[in-house]
Formats: structure tokens, C-alpha cells, sequence
């Protein structure tokens, strides 16, 4: 396996690109686009060597994890900090040096075990040349259409979404920088939701006009893991604005230290969104202030660098 060592380096820059798309379109629509192509493309090296289990778990805490620090867009939590009124470039301004610090670290840990895990299958084959292997299988065969590295030629499937996806993004923006004007409430809600409506529709559409059978071979998302985090957030959006109210009024004493140790343990168990705006809602407090009005303020600031490098 001669190329190996360049695999490695191909791999890194695919995730430190990744990294960059999460914070466009999100941790979860990266990690659904691009782990079929990233399983894909180690296809070989998940049977030849023993990486399978040390990369995906870099695939999860890169892409799933820590790419998505620098914009609202790239991780709910900060998503949810700037639905309650943090700044859309809050986290941008404070979290870049750590971004690039903490992104840096994984991917140099994970080019290091690569390339020792490299250097001993190779040195393993070197001195065994004349015996074979038999190589385990993969329990399901991947799609062509996600093997970037197969003679197949590169096709557009569902451009549409991505018209969509760009209206989404725009609105998004839009409304973080108040472009034209500053937007009224509700009105980026009721425009994401008639966008989200149509997109539905249109997918209806296409479905009934597909044959069941090209669906079968090329339709391969499933979209049980994305309903199962739709359903939860609803739960949460639901049910978290009592606990945020209650502890922005309990004028609870935390040092950043606190602040630190205490969400990552419940970011741990429960999801990283309601734990990180029901901190950020009772450091404010501390100030007698709201999350919309922490902005400027450097303990916050603190706060939510430690927060999200953390959970």
C-alpha cells in the first residue's frame, strides 16, 4: 500500500476543509453529507488496517463536535445564544484562536496515530511478503456515488435543495446583520418555515414522480436519524424557556471555573443546547442582565469559550 502516507495527508485536509463547511451548513447536515464519502473513500484502509474504529471516532469529535464553533449556523447551541440575542459574530470574535487551536491539536493527534498505524501495517507486510491475507469484507457495500475516488463522473443529484439550502443560509445572515433594516420578531421564523414547507413539497413531488426501484439503489440517506433530532428539539424549544427564567433569576454565584466544570458534565449527558443557554442565562444573572445584553461582557465572553470548547 505505497500510498498510505499520502492518504494520510489527503484525509487531514478533507476534514480541516469539512471543518470549515460545518460552519456553513451545521454539524449535523455535514456529518449526514459527508460520512458516507469520508467511510467511502477509507473503504480499503478500514479492512486493510486497523483504523476503523480511531476514525470515526476523529470523524465525530471534527465534524460533529468542535467544527462548528464559529458562526451560529455550525452548532445549535450557539444557535440558540443567538436566537435569545447574542451577537450572530459573538462566538466568531472570541472563539477563532481557539478554533484554529483546538481543530489543530485533533488533527495533528490524528495524523500522528495515522501514520504510526501506517508505519506498522507497512512494516508488518514488509516482513511478511509471501504470506496472504484474507481480508474481512465490509458488512454493506457503499455506494458508488459517494466513492469520489471511482472512474464515475461527478453528478448533481437534488440541485434544488441546494437553492434551498442557499435561502436558508441568506435568511439567516440577513437577519444576523439586520440587512436591509432591523427585522421584526417572528419574521425570520415565519420565512425559514415557508421556505422548510416548500422544500417539502417539492420533495413530495419528486418522490411520487421517481420510480420506487431508482429510489431503492440511489436514495440511500435515511432520514430516521435527522426526524429523531427534529423531535427532540421541539421537545427542548418547548420545554426550556421555565428553567431559563428560573435560573436567571435564582442570582446563582459561579466563577468561570464553575461555569466550566459543571456544564460539561451535564453537556455530557444531556444535550449541549439547553445546558449551554441555561448557564449562559444564569452567568448573566450575575450581572442583572439578560443573554442579550452580555455581549460586551468579558466574563460572559469567558464563559462561552469555555462552554463550547468543553461540551
Amino acid at each position: 500500500m505505497p500510498t498510505e502516507d499520502g492518504k494520510v495527508l489527503r484525509i487531514c485536509w478533507l476534514e480541516y476543509i469539512s471543518i470549515i463547511l460545518c460552519n456553513f451548513i451545521g454539524t449535523l447536515a455535514a456529518s449526514v453529507l459527508l460520512f458516507p464519502s469520508f467511510i467511502s473513500q477509507n473503504s480499503s484502509r478500514l479492512n486493510h488496517l486497523n483504523t476503523q474504529r480511531f476514525l470515526i471516532i476523529f470523524f465525530i469529535i471534527l465534524i460533529g463536535n468542535s467544527g462548528g464553533l464559529l458562526s451560529p449556523l455550525g452548532d445549535p447551541p450557539l444557535y440558540m445564544g443567538y436566537t435569545n440575542g447574542v451577537e450572530f459574530l459573538f462566538t466568531f470574535k472570541y472563539l477563532y484562536k481557539i478554533f484554529i487551536v483546538v481543530n489543530g491539536y485533533i488533527l495533528f493527534i490524528f495524523a500522528l496515530i495515522d501514520f504510526i498505524n501506517v508505519w506498522f501495517y507497512q512494516r508488518k507486510q514488509k516482513n511478511n511478503n509471501d504470506q496472504s491475507y484474507e481480508l474481512a469484507p465490509c458488512k454493506e457495500k457503499i455506494n458508488d456515488r459517494y466513492n469520489l475516488s471511482s472512474s464515475l463522473p461527478i453528478q448533481w443529484n437534488g440541485i434544488h435543495h441546494i437553492f434551498f439550502l442557499l435561502l436558508i443560509l441568506i435568511v439567516i445572515l440577513f437577519k444576523g446583520f439586520n440587512i436591509p433594516i432591523k427585522w421584526s420578531e417572528y419574521i425570520q421564523e415565519i420565512i425559514l418555515f415557508l421556505i422548510t414547507f416548500v422544500c417539502i413539497c417539492f420533495d413530495i413531488i419528486w418522490k411520487k414522480q421517481t420510480p420506487k426501484e431508482w429510489l431503492k439503489n440511489n436514495y440511500s440517506t435515511r432520514i430516521e436519524p435527522v426526524a429523531e433530532v427534529i423531535i427532540i428539539f421541539f421537545g427542548l424549544l418547548f420545554t426550556m424557556s421555565a428553567p431559563i427564567t428560573i435560573l436567571a433569576n435564582l442570582n446563582l454565584q459561579f466563577e468561570p471555573k464553575h461555569l466550566f466544570l459543571f456544564s460539561g458534565i451535564f453537556g455530557s449527558v444531556l444535550d449541549n443546547a439547553p445546558v449551554y443557554i441555561s448557564f449562559a442565562a444564569s452567568a448573566a444573572a450575575q450581572y442583572n442582565i439578560t443573554v442579550d445584553q452580555s455581549n460586551n461582557n468579558g466574563f460572559l465572553a469567558v464563559f462561552f469559550s469555555y462552554y463550547e470548547t468543553d461540551a
